[in-house]
């Protein structure tokens, strides 16, 4: 089965083009020509990395993931009381120029003398009100308005063991930006250290005239990066072998037992073969790593040794005798089907008067063969099983013909 090519995300995994054996499970990096671990295949997410902010209008700034640029958060540009740098006078205007605390985009208005004096009287009556009529603004049940508008310095983490908030970076009360001093902030979790949804109250006012605003945070999954699994190696003997996890780490952090399952994708993994086991987080990590092991074929147990039998010569002069295979060699412990060759005889003249059957190992003796003792080499070969490797013997088997 053939999967393309996927790009990691900051949000999801990808994997490399690769294919996967219906019949075997093994993991190929082409056509089934080249087979791969699956460690080389599967690529874990990136995760998120904002960069600085920077200002897009004269009102919002933004900041964007390094890894995949339509992951942005926008934010209100937050300016300072402003600053003059260029004075006014009676007969020309100054510039006044205001920078923001975040991005440190700025922005430039041009103000008289006169201007710059109403400015200032005006800003401080238009805080008056604005704070009144925000302290104010109640829902029909009485309840205090949630009006105030909460912008945090970091809208997500990925877990990493500590403790992680983030710091209120404005606070608006309409166009009003509220100083630090005029609010109180709480948090939902102060201990937020595992993976999950979080929360931000900002809270103003005093008694009845209370106003309130939340903004919402985030602890992700850290990603499993690797898996020590000891052993990956076994020998065939009857019982069931599987690795045993020794370590797994999410970048530098190292899991506790609890914090991952382990799913051997064969339990029965007894006969020789390549099996997979699937290591998946849970709680704070996600993502999962396939790991692959082997038991090998054994060693096939085939025995094979010579005997000595006795044929009648008056019998050849009559016609050919067949000896059975048993009584020319023992065999036990053969693993696999068995096939025979005569591989040489002591007097290589009388090479072609023996014969032994490939599939039986009978030996067949011709005709007119002088009288004498022969010494025969004859190979046995069992040819294995799906748990035994294949193995060969050579053995001298006598024949004496009297």
């Amino acid at each position: 089965m053939h999967f393309e090519a996927k790009s990691a995300s900051c949000i999801a995994p990808g994997n490399t083009e690769y294919w996967v054996c219906w019949h075997c499970g093994s993991y190929f990096s082409d056509n089934g020509n080249t087979e791969t671990d699956p460690d080389e295949i599967f690529l874990p997410k990136t995760g998120h990395k904002y960069l600085e902010w920077k200002s897009i209008s004269d009102t919002q700034h933004e900041r964007v993931c390094e890894y995949d640029t339509s992951h942005k958060v926008t934010a209100d540009h937050t300016f300072d009381d402003g600053k003059i740098t260029k004075t006014a006078t009676l007969l020309r205007k100054g510039e006044k120029t205001y920078t923001c605390t975040t991005c440190h985009g700025t922005k430039t208005v041009e103000i008289s003398l006169r201007e710059e004096v109403k400015e200032t009287t005006q800003k401080v009556a238009r805080r008056i009100i604005e704070w009144i009529r925000n302290i104010f603004s109640r829902n029909d049940a009485g309840a205090p308005g949630a009006i105030l508008r909460v912008t945090l310095s970091q809208p997500a983490f990925t877990y990493n063991g500590n403790v992680q908030m983030p710091a209120v970076e404005s606070v608006r009360a309409g166009d009003m930006i509220l100083d630090r001093d005029e609010y109180t902030v709480s948090y939902s979790d102060d201990n937020s250290r595992n993976a999950g949804k979080y929360t931000v109250t900002v809270t103003a006012g005093e008694g009845k005239q209370i106003v309130s605003g939340t903004a919402g945070y985030t602890i992700e999954e850290a990603d499993i990066t690797a898996v020590d699994a000891g052993t990956l190696s076994f020998a065939y003997d009857g019982r069931i072998h599987k690795p045993t996890v020794r370590s797994v780490k999410a970048g530098l952090l190292k899991l506790r037992s609890s914090d991952y399952n382990v799913v051997y994708l064969n339990r029965n993994s007894a006969k020789a073969g390549k099996y997979f086991a699937k290591i998946k987080g849970k709680g704070n990590f996600c993502g999962a790593v396939l790991v692959a092991y082997t038991i090998g074929k054994a060693v096939n147990t085939l025995a094979v040794h010579g005997k000595t039998a006795a044929v009648s010569h008056s019998r050849l002069m009559k016609k050919a005798q067949v000896i059975k295979a048993s009584e020319i060699m023992k065999i036990r412990g053969a693993k696999g089907k068995l096939m025979f060759a005569l591989a040489g005889v002591s007097a290589a003249a009388y090479k072609n008067y023996f014969k032994v059957d490939p599939l039986t190992g009978n030996l067949t003796i011709g005709r007119n063969i002088k009288k004498g003792t022969y010494t025969l080499r004859i190979r046995a070969k069992a040819a294995g099983t799906v748990n035994y490797k294949a193995a060969a013997k050579t053995v001298k088997c006598i024949i004496r013909i009297r």
